[in-house]
């Protein structure tokens, strides 16, 4: 089972978040999209619905998240906003009946990364493209946003990286992972989770928001 006691981060709307258990420091303006973004996080209720069988969607406490039962070990995609992690932890166990061994990161944002150290601590493997571990364990600046962003505490890196399409062997399940192109010029690759098949591959898509 995953640890749920969690200390949290300052509370939406204040300019500055603390690292204290896993999470990076943030500064930003209060009356922007990162602090509006933190709000809507922490007051959406979390909805819990389920794709197919042993495909689960939990959304509302940050960038969707979804769980993957597998007969060898349960995976999920992303890990959620850092005051929802607990919640979502306790989510994700209830759908898959036990806590994933592997965490597949497809962005270094906070609503997709925050939940890594925890989940991390509990056992599973966090894996990622190369370039968001290196967003991760180091500075970044947003100025577009005036967003500053510390390097993440060393649990919550990917510890396994990839630049190449990857496969994921969970058991009955296999999940394809596709780096991607930049969505804007000034931002590095990350990673795309683009199929969840059953043998043989069935074709089923998963769209990273």
């Amino acid at each position: 089972m995953l640890n749920t006691t969690l200390r949290l981060p300052c509370p939406a709307g204040m300019n500055h978040t603390t690292d204290r258990d896993g999470f990076a420091t943030h500064s930003f303006p209060p009356d922007g999209l990162v602090a509006e973004s933190r709000i809507a996080y922490e007051s959406t209720p979390l909805l819990t619905a389920q794709i197919r069988s042993g495909v689960f969607v939990f959304a509302g406490a940050g960038g969707n998240v979804t769980a993957i039962v597998g007969t060898q070990a349960p995976a999920i995609v992303d890990t959620g906003y850092g005051p929802r992690v607990a919640e979502i932890a306790d989510g994700i166990v209830g759908a898959l009946g036990r806590a994933p061994r592997w965490v597949i990161d497809t962005h270094w944002h906070f609503d997709r990364a925050d939940g890594n150290a925890a989940f991390a601590r509990a056992g599973a493997t966090v894996l990622a493209h190369a370039n968001c571990r290196t967003r991760l364990s180091t500075n970044q600046y947003v100025p577009s946003l005036s967003w500053r962003i510390s390097a993440s505490p060393r649990e919550a890196w990917p510890s396994l990286m990839f630049d190449h399409p990857f496969t994921l062997d969970i058991g009955t399940e296999e999940l394809r992972l596709l780096p991607q192109a930049p969505a804007r010029p000034h931002r590095r690759r990350c990673c795309r989770p683009y199929g969840i098949g059953k043998r043989p591959r069935d074709g089923r898509s998963l769209h990273p928001s």
